[in-house]
């Protein structure tokens, strides 16, 4: 009895050490978890402000190019005007 005793302690021990390292490792995946859930916060809100910054410089450049255009516009207007008047003074 005393043998069977002993041998259920010595497998508790064992259990109580597995429980402790299980626990351990437990932690530190928590850990981790908190950790990469930090660094995906942080990259979600990094990709909402390039998103943003994209955003905003597809504005622009279709602002640009609509200037653009106009100018355009207003150089062939202008260059069609000096070239009746060319051919008025001919």
């Amino acid at each position: 009895i005393e043998t069977d005793r002993a041998a259920r302690l010595q497998q508790l021990d064992e259990f109580s050490e597995m429980y402790k390292e299980s626990e351990r490792n437990r932690i530190a995946m928590v850990g981790q978890i908190e950790e990469l859930t930090g660094l995906l916060q942080e990259s979600e809100a990094d990709r909402a402000a390039r998103l943003e910054q994209i955003t905003e410089l597809t504005r622009l450049l279709q602002e640009s190019e609509a200037d653009r255009a106009a100018r355009l516009d207003q150089i062939n207007e202008l260059t069609k005007i000096i070239n009746e008047s060319k051919e008025q003074k001919a």
